[in-house]
C-alpha cells in the first residue's frame, strides 16, 4: 500500500512507533468529547479547566506550544500516552467514516524524518487491535452520528419554513 491508498479493516498494514516524537510536532489534533472527558481525568481536571488550559481557542484541537509541539508532549514523550486521542492512536493512519457507515484507512504522509518501522505481517484491524483503539472508534462514531441526526433536524426544519 502506498501513501494515500484506500484501506479497509482487513488491508495489509503494520506500522511500529520508535517514539521520536515527529508526530507530535506541527499536528492539529482534533479530540471529542470522549478524549476530552478521559483527557481531563488523566490530568486530574474537570473538563472545563481540560477545555480551558489543554484546547485551542479556533475548535477542538490540542493545543501545541510555540514550538509547534503537542501540549502534551514534553521531555521526549507523551505525557498522556495511555489516554492518548485517537488520531494518535491510528498515526499513521487515517480514518474516514462516510454518511452511510461505510470506514475507509489511509497511510498519511510521514514527517520525513519519522522513525517508524513498516510491514506487512498485519493488518489494519491488527494495528487497531495493537493500539487499544476499538472505544476511541466507537465513540467517535457516536459523536460523528450526532452531528449527522443534528444536521438532518436543520434540514428538514429549514425545508418546513421554506415551505410557510
Amino acid at each position: 500500500m502506498g501513501i494515500g491508498e484506500v484501506m479497509k479493516r482487513d488491508s495489509v498494514f503494520s506500522y511500529r512507533c520508535m517514539a521520536c516524537g515527529r508526530c507530535c510536532v506541527n499536528k492539529q489534533i482534533a479530540v471529542n468529547p470522549y478524549e476530552v472527558l478521559r483527557l481531563a481525568r488523566s490530568k486530574g481536571v474537570s473538563t472545563g479547566e481540560f477545555i480551558s488550559c489543554f484546547l485551542a481557542k479556533d475548535g477542538p484541537y490540542l493545543r501545541v506550544t510555540t514550538d509547534g509541539d503537542c501540549v502534551f508532549y514534553s521531555s521526549k514523550k507523551c505525557s498522556v500516552h495511555a489516554d492518548r486521542p485517537l488520531p494518535c492512536r491510528t498515526y499513521p493512519l487515517g480514518r474516514w467514516v462516510s454518511a452511510d457507515g461505510e470506514e475507509t484507512f489511509r497511510e498519511l504522509q510521514p514527517h520525513p524524518q519519522c522513525k517508524g518501522v513498516y510491514g506487512e505481517e498485519g493488518t489494519v484491524m491488527d494495528f487497531l487491535k495493537q493500539q487499544e483503539a476499538q472505544p476511541y472508534l466507537e465513540n467517535a462514531d457516536r459523536y460523528q452520528g450526532l452531528f449527522y441526526r443534528l444536521f438532518d433536524a436543520l434540514q428538514e426544519e429549514l425545508s418546513l419554513h421554506s415551505e410557510l
